[in-house]
């Protein structure tokens, strides 16, 4: 199923931050939370700045900021700042 954002659709999703249009195909999520499977359906590149930007509307969090600790665990692991095979 192809997904067609309008225009309003698609300059709401750049308010938000969300790059709809990135060069990168993101990463692959082992086991994806909603949001990355709503990225994903949507053809929307899995990236922690898309992520971020759609969980927290574009107003919480720059994606180069450190989140806290707890929100930052409940990140699909792929996406975590600082991610490595040993952090699980």
């Amino acid at each position: 199923m192809t997904i067609h954002f309008s225009t309003s659709d698609l300059e709401f999703l750049a308010s938000l931050g969300v790059d709809t249009k990135a060069e990168s195909a993101g990463v692959h999520v082992a086991n994806p939370d909603s949001t990355v499977k709503w990225l994903l359906e949507h053809g929307i590149p899995v990236t922690r700045e898309n992520y971020l930007a759609l969980n927290f509307l574009g107003t919480a969090h720059s994606p180069d900021e450190p989140l806290d600790g707890e929100l930052e665990a409940e990140m699909p692991r792929e996406l975590r700042q600082g991610w490595d095979d040993d952090d699980e």
